[in-house]
């Protein structure tokens, strides 16, 4: 295996610009509706970003055998939330500090064809990020405790680059590097550079005016030219997640990471906040059916990354996803049951006439030269009704009421779990609720 780079950590932690620099308001939501490949709520992801920065360290050779079972104990953790996301959510986008590592990771865990099937579907991108917000280490009096940083390297600021260096630490042939990085660098965008200094000056004004001191800071005693150095720390933390909060609500994404210190932006809590909520319905429904979450079933599945990709494009499960997104707009928790046993009591009528308008020819020729003709003459806005009752009236054996009701019932959210069932059982144990 050849000699693995590895990235330096510093001693200030990383942040996050907010504005995507290639193109002016091209934000990621916006730019896949334009392409037509938008699909719901996309999902802003710094936990592979988090675990590469901690630990693809300086030095080569092993790490310290605790970091080591550190190390292996973050992975062990991160997995199952990692494969929650990618089947509950409709996209996510990681963040990426350096190389690209967290390619590498979903790579390397996912395999070659479910990542590039998920980038195929827009459903993961990655986002570089060429600013840092700094903090001094040593006292130095009458200096600002925070400073920014700008990458001018090409591994900040160039995709190709980015995931090149992080591709040379596996052993790839040089034509299909090339050939991975060509794929990969479509879903590649980079922020803009100025937003940490935006992002560095709000936070400065807010400690000076004494607006952070309800977060325990002391502006008096302690003016920013001033601190403490674990105060700077501490600090610099909450520039870094301003860092992030102005990016999630820029590009029009969702985050299932704390910002509740933003807690007085309540609009912008309430748009950030929808993978929570959509996580927290689909839990209340796996409750009602007796179904595990997927971090749960992540174990209880033979090779669940491989898994993966089969559970996500069930139709079934696209249909769960999409009413998900749905009940997340009209979303009360003491009503979600209720509209949930709705869904599943009234079949989508509207799916089920595209559904035979998509059969069509092969109904035709199942039922024969007289039906054929009939068929033919039922306009386009026919409603269901009508289309049933017409084919009831010709009796036809093949389309009778069993067949109807059966693609209706595909348009149930619970079909999801009646397949998951049968193609699963091993989740069928009562113990696996409790594990």
């Amino acid at each position: 295996m050849r000699n693995v780079f590895y990235r330096s950590i510093i001693s200030f932690p990383r942040i996050k610009s907010a504005v995507l620099a290639h193109v002016s308001s091209n934000r990621i939501g916006d730019k896949l509706k334009d392409s037509g490949d938008y699909m719901g709520i996309i999902i802003f992801n710094k936990e592979l970003d988090d675990y590469s920065n901690k630990y693809i360290v300086t030095n080569q050779g092993k790490l310290p055998f605790p970091i080591q079972q550190e190390k292996m104990r973050s992975m062990v953790s991160l997995c199952p939330r990692l494969f929650e996301s990618l089947l509950l959510y409709d996209g996510l986008c990681f963040k990426v500090y350096g190389d690209n590592f967290p390619f590498l990771i979903l790579y390397k865990l996912l395999g070659e064809k479910n990542t590039l099937d998920l980038i195929e579907q827009k459903a993961i991108q990655f986002v570089l990020w060429p600013t840092a917000i700094a903090h001094l280490v040593s006292d130095v009096a009458g200096v600002n405790a925070l400073s920014t940083i700008r990458h001018t390297g090409l591994a900040y600021t160039d995709p190709e680059k980015s995931l090149s260096r992080a591709l040379e630490t596996i052993l790839l042939e040089r034509g299909k590097k090339k050939w991975l990085i060509k794929k990969v660098r479509d879903v590649c965008w980079i922020t803009e550079p100025d937003s940490a200094e935006e992002s560095n000056e709000v936070i400065t004004s807010a400690y000076t005016s004494g607006k952070m001191d309800v977060f325990g800071f002391n502006s008096k005693s302690n003016p920013i030219n001033n601190m403490p150095l674990n105060e700077r720390n501490e600090l610099n933390g909450y520039a870094n997640n301003l860092q992030e909060y102005r990016f999630v609500l820029q590009n029009n994404l969702c985050s299932s990471h704390d910002y509740s210190h933003f807690k007085m932006f309540q609009h912008s809590q309430s748009s950030i906040k929808k993978a929570e909520i959509i996580k927290d319905i689909f839990c209340m429904i796996n409750k009602a059916e007796n179904f595990p979450d997927f971090q749960k079933l992540f174990y209880h599945i033979s090779d669940p990354f491989n898994a993966l990709m089969n559970i996500r494009n069930k139709p079934s499960f696209i249909g769960m996803r999409k009413w998900l997104s749905g009940a997340v707009d009209e979303y009360d928790r003491d009503d979600v049951l209720r509209r949930y046993m709705d869904a599943n009591d009234s079949p989508n009528k509207s799916m089920v006439q595209k559904i035979l308008k998509s059969t069509k020819s092969i109904l035709m020729a199942a039922a024969g030269i007289g039906a054929s003709a009939a068929i033919s003459g039922i306009t386009s806005n026919a409603t269901v009704n009508v289309f049933l009752n017409f084919f009831a009236s010709i009796a036809l054996d093949l389309l009778d009421n069993q067949l109807i009701g059966s693609i209706a019932s595909g348009m149930k959210p619970r079909m999801f779990y009646t397949e998951m069932r049968k193609e699963y059982p091993e989740i069928n144990g009562r113990d696996i609720f409790n594990h």
